[in-house]
């Protein structure tokens, strides 16, 4: 293992441990993310200079960027994206991101199945409620809009990652 992952893994520890505390990444930690990245790649003996932090947390920024303005992830989660590209480099962060969201997709699911309003709408639609009632039976108002820490999706991913090698 390099120190450059070293480095990644504890990073994400503590970006992990943070979300699921405050619910919340500040640009403070995003920005420390970066910058040890990029001294980790330039200074360590197994670095890789700075062109690799660079592309990647502009690849990662992308990514999240893109993830934000469709609405999947908060701010600080799309942040946290370019200083996983920071450490990861542009593939690593396009492996990352594609893989988070996948994780985050199942997660979504198994938190869907879980709420209330999902599984009484289930079971209208299966016991043929929606035939004799109509279809205004179904909708149910939700239960109100929570947050899901996206860490819990993304922190595995990269142990993941950098344990695949």
């Amino acid at each position: 293992m390099t120190t450059v992952e070293i480095g990644f893994l504890l990073y994400t520890g503590l970006t992990f441990g943070w979300d699921l505390r405050a619910r919340k990444i500040p640009n403070l930690l995003v920005g420390l993310g970066i910058l040890s990245a990029t001294a980790l790649h330039v200074f360590a003996p197994d670095g890789s200079g700075a062109a690799v932090p660079a592309l990647g947390a502009a690849a990662g920024l992308g990514f999240g960027f893109s993830l934000y303005i469709a609405g999947a992830i908060g701010a600080g989660d799309a942040k946290w994206f370019a200083a996983a590209g920071a450490f990861a480099g542009w593939t690593g962060a396009a492996a990352i991101a594609c893989a988070s969201v996948l994780a985050g997709g199942v997660a979504a699911l198994c938190r869907l199945t879980a709420s209330r309003s999902f599984r009484r709408r289930f079971a209208e639609v299966i016991a043929g409620c929606y035939v004799r009632t109509g279809w205004e039976r179904l909708n149910v108002p939700e239960e109100g809009r929570t947050t899901f820490p996206f860490l819990l999706c993304a922190g595995p991913v990269v142990c993941g990652y950098i344990l695949m090698g």
